[in-house]
């Protein structure tokens, strides 16, 4: 029984991975051991062990790896070249903006939606007279106020659902000389639950001019295009009429995102 807790002490000590353990005593197969000595080498054995660090105490930030840990239990740290993965990097292809080779990478859409000055037909909100669509010349439409005064034309855009807006430009020509003949054009949501109706883009007037000019708008609020919840639909104002033979008309109408 004394030669069999002899060698199990024996493996026992073989196991134990201590670069600077020392075994005092050695053991020769067929001699007795004395208790004194096999307690020597577990007493050895003992205190080795519980002198080295047992715990980690340091940590690395995200996409690093720990190459080293030093006596006190801090960490030496270095950049994970190889997390795992075969992507090193993704890039933002046609349509989208966005990507990257490190972090949390993200693609968004990118992109504009074009409404032709066709598409505006008769139509208001409550309260406001429709225009009459009389005639399309050199590409753009004439629009004229069954009223006399002013009138409204729309068109529906469909915009795709999450992207966030940057602006809309309308290219439109005003050379009535009637003073308040000028054109606004407004993008509207109009809720799906309700009645409740918000301006999301709103260009500037034009201004009297022989030539073609842009109105826009570049500040657009925050939300996103929601089409669960919301449809979309372009807003003309011609204003005081906007007469066939006046020059005040309206090309068409582009959303960028």
């Amino acid at each position: 029984m004394r030669k069999l807790l002899v060698v199990a002490g024996f493996i026992f000590l073989n196991n134990v991975q201590a670069s600077d353990l020392t075994i005092p005593n050695t053991f020769t197969a067929g001699t007795p051991a004395i208790a004194a000595e096999v307690n020597a080498n577990f007493s050895d054995t003992e205190a080795a062990v519980n002198s080295k660090q047992d715990r980690v105490t340091g940590a690395c930030n995200p996409e690093e790896s720990i190459r080293a840990i030093n006596a006190d239990g801090s960490v030496v740290c270095e950049v994970d070249s190889d997390s795992g993965g075969d992507i090193s990097e993704i890039t933002a292809g046609a349509g989208l903006t966005g990507g990257g080779s490190n972090g949390t990478v993200t693609l968004s859409l990118t992109g504009a939606v074009s409404v032709h000055g066709n598409a505006f037909k008769h139509g208001a909100l409550p309260g406001t007279s429709g225009c009459d669509l009389r005639d399309i010349i050199g590409g753009h439409s004439y629009y004229e106020a069954s009223s006399g005064t002013d009138c409204r034309a729309v068109a529906a855009v469909h915009l795709p659902d999450g992207v966030t807006l940057s602006s809309m430009k309308c290219t439109v020509i005003d050379n009535s000389s009637i003073v308040g003949a000028q054109i606004v054009v407004e993008l509207y949501r109009f809720s799906l639950t309700s009645w409740f109706v918000e301006t999301v883009l709103l260009t500037t007037a034009s201004v009297d001019s022989g030539n073609n000019q842009i109105i826009s708008d570049t500040n657009p609020p925050a939300q996103a295009i929601d089409n669960t919840n919301f449809a979309y639909l372009l807003h003309a104002r011609f204003g005081n009429g906007a007469p066939v033979g006046t020059l005040v008309g309206l090309f068409g109408c582009s959303i960028a995102y």
